[in-house]
């Protein structure tokens, strides 16, 4: 019993520290709205339109955190009546938490709305720009809250050391936290661009090695008039060496031409 109480409490452990992350995001949230001085400056700093700094940083603070949140003590695969599996991530979440007949009809919407978003291409741009949704329609909150309560859904999707299904059994502590943590959202106004990652972060290619830098100016300047003296002086000596060719009498005394030339350049 005490082993098992003890296992129970380095796991509790662990997952604090998913919650320290959310709890970092929402805190630089917070910190972008303290510059507004009255009603319209909040809404504007809201805007990911008019203050594109917001829709940076929920993109690489809270959504990142929420991801790995979800994403913990997930199972690698579920069951799928066509496939007979399918592997899954924390968009797989969302679409079996929003499934038809839900109370929560409102999180369909947004659910329906962001998968007809053709750009977000992969299951982790949807399941940000589900977030970013959430955060428009002060739901955020809503929607942990209401896939804590499904412990049907809950055991289908996480292994029992997932964040989840702990925060569903022996340590209830950490749903009750997180909750906390995610409210003082629910009390600023956004008005984030479901498609702000598409347009602000465009996928990229495999990273290229750079290309190595060249001389500087000056030298290349020096080069190319060496170059210059180069090709003069190597025409001087082919037309010496044709009129020594001339002359016989002084073909011993002149050099082999271009020899040292070639090494030179």
């Amino acid at each position: 019993m005490a082993e098992a109480q003890s296992g129970t409490g380095q796991l509790q452990e662990q997952k604090k520290g998913l919650l320290i992350a959310v709890s970092v995001s929402v805190d630089k949230i917070i910190s972008h709205f303290g510059a507004a001085r009255n009603l319209v400056q909040k809404a504007q700093l809201g805007d990911s339109r008019l203050s594109p700094d917001v829709g940076h940083l929920v993109l690489t603070t809270l959504c990142p955190a929420l991801h790995a949140l979800v994403a913990d003590g997930l199972k690698p695969f579920r069951k799928d009546l066509i496939t007979g599996q399918r592997r899954s991530s924390p968009w797989s979440v969302v679409e079996a938490s929003v499934k038809p007949g839900s109370s929560t009809r409102s999180l369909g919407t947004l659910y329906s709305q962001v998968s007809r978003l053709a750009p977000l291409s992969s299951s982790r741009s949807r399941f940000h720009a589900f977030i970013l949704g959430l955060l428009n329609t002060k739901q955020l909150e809503l929607w942990f809250s209401s896939l804590q309560e499904d412990a049907g859904l809950l055991s289908l999707l996480y292994l029992p050391t997932g964040f989840f299904s702990l925060a569903r059994g022996g340590c209830p502590s950490l749903s009750t936290e997180l909750l906390l943590l995610l409210q003082p959202l629910s009390v600023l106004t956004f008005h984030l661009d479901l498609l702000f990652e598409h347009h602000h972060h465009l996928p990229l290619g495999p990273p290229q090695a750079p290309a190595p830098p060249g001389p500087p100016p000056a030298l290349q300047q020096t080069m190319q008039a060496m170059l210059h003296f180069g090709g003069r002086l190597a025409q001087s000596l082919r037309g010496t060496s044709k009129e020594a060719a001339s002359d016989p009498s002084d073909s011993p005394n002149l050099p082999t031409p271009g020899s040292w030339w070639e090494q030179l350049t």
